[in-house]
């Protein structure tokens, strides 16, 4: 393994979020998972002043851009040190002292995974194109395309019988030409397309029924188990992301708004909507 370089190129990153679907599913999913149904004060004038600044927003904006470039900052004041840091991949000491101390953008593992997955979709859609290929066999064909006159006519008996034939449905050939059609089996590439995606979904945990929308494979799979140990991985990340940046966060707002930092107290709220009964039994 070599150093690529890869996280100081601002551009490239910026460009395959821009372009990449899966980029951006890879980058956007969990910040929005986190902050989709946010947490619960004990103060009503505290959640007002959580709303009013719109405090999930500004976590789920940060947390995003950390995902996709290494580090992002909320800068609350103008002052250098009126910052809170958000990480993505964190580098041991020495690697994060060549990376001016930052940490490393998601993607760049994940890069060489997802193009693979774009070549075998464009292969893939090549194929289907010429899945159904039309064969005649013409007597003296070699002797035909000797001349440009012979060329040039050809060409054009062959694009008037595909104009006739997809038009009306029928074949007119003449009786010493021999049509026949080549079909390309297909079976087989779908399921390698899905492969390449589950690879990335697995890759930054996140199950395929969330990041692919998509059902389980398997007989009687609903993919619930893969949804539990999501929502406790995010739970997780609630405890060493967010609580600790929400701190300071509080603070400032209680200040701002004149109340105590004690009316901030606050339990997350279930990560996603579900059955009372189930979110009686998750939370």
């Amino acid at each position: 393994w070599n150093h690529s370089g890869r996280n100081y190129d601002h551009v490239a990153l910026s460009a395959r979020y821009r372009e990449d679907w899966i980029s951006q599913k890879v980058c956007q999913i969990i910040p929005q998972d986190l902050t989709r149904e946010w947490r619960k004060l004990d103060s009503d004038e505290a959640q007002e002043a959580d709303t009013q600044f719109e405090v999930a927003n500004i976590f789920r904006e940060a947390h995003k851009w950390a995902r996709l470039y290494g580090t992002s900052f909320i800068v609350l004041d103008i002052h250098k040190d009126r910052l809170i840091r958000f990480e993505c991949t964190e580098l041991p000491i020495y690697e994060r002292q060549r990376n001016l101390w930052y940490s490393d953008s998601i993607l760049i593992p994940l890069m060489q995974q997802i193009d693979n997955f774009h070549t075998t979709s464009f292969a893939a859609a090549q194929m289907v194109q010429e899945a159904n290929t039309d064969i005649i066999k013409v007597e003296g064909l070699r002797n035909i395309l000797q001349s440009d006159a012979g060329t040039s006519a050809m060409l054009n008996r062959f694009s008037e019988w595909k104009q006739i034939k997809s038009v009306f449905g029928v074949s007119i050939l003449d009786a010493s030409e021999e049509y026949e059609q080549k079909s390309i089996q297909l079976s087989g590439v779908k399921d390698l397309i899905w492969e390449y995606l589950k690879m990335v979904s697995a890759s930054v945990s996140i199950p395929a029924t969330r990041f692919l929308s998509a059902s389980p494979d398997g007989m009687n799979a609903t993919g619930e188990s893969d949804l539990v140990n999501y929502i406790e991985t995010l739970q997780g990340q609630h405890k060493a992301i967010y609580d600790p940046r929400l701190i300071t966060v509080d603070k400032l707002l209680a200040a701002h708004f004149g109340l105590q930092e004690e009316d901030f107290k606050y339990e997350w709220s279930c990560i996603f909507p579900e059955s009372a009964a189930q979110k009686a039994e998750r939370c």
